[in-house]
């Protein structure tokens, strides 16, 4: 009787992957801070304590500096938060000292990647501003409080890798603020708004993790 032919040695198939397909390191939540350049701007006072005609006048160049942390809830989408301090508000003309703004903002984060280590992001930021006046703000038997109030962002901007974990993060934006403050001469006190609005462009430094 002839030998069976021995069986065909089985192989396994070999799955090759395509160049870059390999996801990249680290997620897409990120920790990070921006140096924000506001070149422009401009500042609106109004209330009866100064009549019926708003002020308004363009804004001194300003610096702010803004931390941030965005945590994923999707593929392409984050949320998170971001503190900033403006240095330098006050308007163009003005040769006395400057306010301070701190702004308490949320982040709203959308991304669209380019490549592995490119992707474009629109981000919307709702918070809280206060202006911190300085001295010499209140004299005699006047005062002004601080304003406060609603601050609402937009950007557009970039994500670049430089390193697999550590990204230049770029944007172009423009924020507007409204604030409300109490006037008060005496036992007399009036209501004044302010409104600071500001382009900015920020550079910055990002983590992901």
């Amino acid at each position: 009787m002839p030998a069976a032919a021995p069986a065909a040695a089985a192989t396994a198939p070999v799955i090759a992957q395509a160049p870059g397909a390999e996801p990249a390191a680290g997620g897409s939540s990120m920790l990070g801070v921006m140096l924000e350049m506001m070149p422009v701007g401009t500042m609106k006072e109004s209330g009866s304590s100064i009549g019926s005609t708003a002020l308004s006048a363009d804004t001194a160049f300003a610096l702010a500096i803004a931390p941030f942390a965005d945590f994923d809830v999707g593929r392409n989408f984050s949320i998170g938060a971001s503190p900033q301090v403006i240095f330098h508000v006050k308007a163009s003309n003005n040769s006395g000292p400057s306010a301070t703004e701190f702004d308490l903002r949320a982040r709203l984060t959308g991304r669209a990647p380019m490549s592995r280590n490119v992707e474009l992001y629109g981000r919307f930021s709702p918070g809280y501003s206060i202006v911190s006046l300085p001295d010499g703000s209140s004299s005699g038997n006047s005062s002004l409080s601080s304003p406060k109030g609603l601050a609402l962002d937009f950007a557009v901007g970039v994500n670049t890798a430089l390193l697999p974990n550590l990204w230049l993060v770029i944007d172009l934006g423009y924020q507007i603020s409204f604030q409300s403050s109490t006037l008060s001469i005496g036992t007399a006190s009036s209501d004044v708004d302010f409104k600071t609005n500001y382009l900015h462009l920020g550079v910055g430094l990002g983590v992901r993790l």
